[in-house]
């Protein structure tokens, strides 16, 4: 099947570029199709039980440290194999999305999910922490695959006045399941004495969530054959010209730099902020805090579905862009000033929950952004790009800003958090946003018109 093509430009182009999928068939994918609740659901699923996993001992790492013999280091790398992996294989593995379509590689997700919760199974005792560590590894990887699907799957299925609501809602999917994997390490794992069975417990509980999820996908997920898409099939050629197109797009760049910061600080506060916080009230509020982060995660889905709608409307990718990196500088810097100077952990509380309202949701919308940036370059291609640099991001920033916390130098990890979200919302400032997809696909404008959003 040869690869058709369009000739969509932005000022100074005008060239012909692949077009992995064709124009009668992003059409027919704006027509609504009732089964895209029940495909919701269960891609929804399987993005819970990543993040879930993506949780590793993190969510249990005081009682792991003394488990298992390790150190605060060896927990959080549970966590780390995941974005490692998301950094080094999103961007190839894109193109295995468009070979194989949804529905085969959502199985392949899945079975990976149960095989990393059966060898978490037999990983309880306190001699097998290498078990459970590599057991991560097929869910690292599953990890890899599910993001760039996302999007994908959100374009499948969902009419474009949906779509930023739609992928906004699976990625808060996998986010919701890292939180989850929080309030389960708070409640069923606090005994020292009996960690032992209490961690077996909740490995159980993981491998029965697992298996649901992958029974779910292979009875359940039907691929929508208006879509349906293999152009990139044996040709990666059309991978390789693609990624020279990306990374020629000036706009696509600042913005995968904004988005790739945004999401690796993002990730760096849901993992080191109760650190900061256990340092000030070490004992007076230990069981509260523990809850910190997933009430952040719960509240950032509240702005996400404003955010959302708001795009569906009018599509201010931009302005969106460079609002939540000015508000989460500002709350941040807030969040930094009374950490320094009050003793209130009522007043953290409440501007910590802001955080969440500010600093999350761009992970959640911001790969509908990328796609409009890259029409009409597949957008599991564009999603996959700028996630790398996300999972790079965190994992940078979580062993910088990790080890100043670790050392005691809490006002310099907070000032470094801060000077870092200035570089972002520069990106986001500098980087325009033209709409090639929504006017394309509507059918407002000739395929090589640019309009530009604020």
């Amino acid at each position: 099947m040869e690869i058709s093509t369009t000739s969509v430009s932005s000022p100074g182009e005008s060239e012909r570029i692949p077009l992995l999928i064709s124009q009668q068939q992003r059409q027919q994918t704006d027509e609504p199709d009732a089964r895209r609740w029940l495909m919701m659901v269960i891609c929804a699923l399987n993005a819970s039980v990543s993040g879930l996993l993506l949780g590793g001992m993190v969510s249990i790492k005081v009682i792991a440290i003394h488990h298992y013999g390790i150190t605060l280091e060896a927990t959080h790398w549970t966590a780390y194999i995941f974005l490692l992996t998301s950094a080094c294989f999103s961007i190839p593995i894109s193109w295995l999305i468009t070979k194989y379509g949804i529905r085969k590689l959502l199985i392949v997700i899945s079975l990976l999910h149960t095989i990393t919760t059966i060898f978490h199974v037999f990983s309880y005792q306190n001699d097998r922490y290498l078990v459970f560590m590599f057991g991560q590894i097929p869910a690292g990887l599953a990890y890899s695959i599910l993001l760039p699907l996302l999007t994908k799957l959100s374009l499948d299925w969902f009419p474009l006045r949906e779509r930023a609501s739609s992928t906004s809602f699976f990625f808060f999917s996998c986010i919701f399941g890292f939180a989850v994997s929080i309030a389960l390490g708070t409640c069923l794992v606090k005994d020292y004495h009996d960690a032992e069975n209490e961690i077996r417990n909740l490995v159980i509980g993981r491998l029965v969530f697992a298996i649901v999820a992958m029974v779910t996908t292979l009875f359940g997920y039907r691929e929508r054959n208006v879509y349906y898409s293999r152009t990139m099939n044996n040709d990666p050629l059309a991978l390789y010209t693609s990624l020279k197109k990306l990374v020629m797009n000036r706009d696509f760049l600042l913005m995968s730099q904004s988005y790739g910061i945004y999401f690796g600080l993002a990730i760096t506060l849901l993992f080191q902020v109760n650190p900061l916080l256990m340092e000030k009230f070490p004992k007076e509020h230990g069981t509260l805090i523990g809850w910190v982060g997933f009430a952040l995660i719960m509240i950032s889905y509240l702005s996400t579905l404003i955010f959302g709608v708001w795009l569906g409307r009018f599509s201010s990718y931009r302005s969106m862009a460079i609002m939540l990196n000015v508000l989460s500088l500002a709350v941040w810097l807030l969040f930094t000033l009374l950490f320094i100077e009050t003793a209130s952990f009522f007043l953290l509380f409440v501007v910590y929950l802001g955080i969440g309202l500010v600093a999350l949701p761009y992970i959640y919308l911001g790969p509908e952004h990328a796609a409009e940036l890259t029409y009409p370059i597949d957008e599991s291609l564009s999603t996959g790009f700028i996630v790398a640099f996300g999972n790079l991001y965190s994992f940078v920033f979580l062993l910088s800003f990790g080890a100043m916390t670790s050392k005691g130098y809490f006002k310099s990890a907070c000032l470094g958090i801060f000077s870092v979200y200035i570089l972002s919302t520069a990106f986001a400032v500098a980087s325009r946003s033209y709409l090639r997809r929504r006017n394309v696909v509507s059918g407002q404008v000739t395929e090589n018109t640019v309009t530009y959003s604020q």
